[in-house]
């Protein structure tokens, strides 16, 4: 895969992609892919056991795992989740997740109009991103402040300072965990300004709840 060269945090871009958990990958000090002793064990009980055989899933994916996943990420006191009002889809990755969720916006975020944007990345951002949106229709992108090079910190101050200029309607992107490619999250009380913020400017979020995956 092509190297993404970040001249502007050159300085650190070198440590970056040397830490693979910057990536959400886990080696062994050999050098091997970590599997998860969870992952392992179903291998086994699939390999021992002749009656247990993986079915295909649904087009929307495995329901028992998109009803697990909406309420880790709404939780299970969530009024939408109890009245089931919530639908998950399990996606092949996170680039086909972030289609799903452009082709969403692209079609049912306005249904008046025809809507094209703005949506707002952060700055930097995976390389990817704007190209999706972009395929689904959405032209209309721009980027807010996230990450301070001097400090070496999320600068919420001029994150707080462009969303809050953002037009109405405006789709935010914004990373739950594991944001890439700096690797550095929102605290709490960061998210809570953050969330403030939107509900007075009719802004709109669109949330990546897992780390980011090649």
């Amino acid at each position: 895969s092509k190297k993404v060269v970040l001249p502007e945090f050159s300085h650190f871009n070198s440590a970056l992609f040397c830490d693979e958990k910057t990536f959400a990958e886990y080696y062994s000090e050999e050098g091997k892919t970590f599997e998860l002793r969870l992952t392992g064990k179903i291998k086994q009980q699939l390999t021992s056991d002749p009656t247990l055989r993986p079915e295909y899933p649904s087009p929307l994916g495995l329901t028992e795992f998109t009803q697990r996943a909406t309420e880790v990420t709404l939780g299970k006191s969530c009024r939408a989740v109890m009245e089931n009002r919530v639908l998950g889809v399990q996606t092949p990755g996170f680039t086909a997740a972030v289609r799903l969720g452009a082709e969403l916006l692209r079609h049912w975020h306005d249904a008046s109009v025809a809507w094209y944007g703005p949506v707002y990345l952060s700055s930097p951002c995976d390389d990817s991103l704007r190209g999706i949106f972009q395929a689904a229709g959405i032209q209309d992108i721009h980027e807010y402040y996230y990450w301070d090079d001097k400090q070496r910190a999320v600068c919420l101050e001029k994150l707080l300072e462009d969303l809050e200029r953002a037009p109405e309607r405006s789709v935010v992107v914004l990373s739950a965990s594991a944001h890439y490619p700096t690797g550095a999250d929102l605290t709490q009380k960061q998210w809570a300004l953050v969330i403030q913020l939107i509900l007075v400017t009719y802004v709109y979020i669109l949330i990546f709840f897992f780390p980011f995956t090649r």
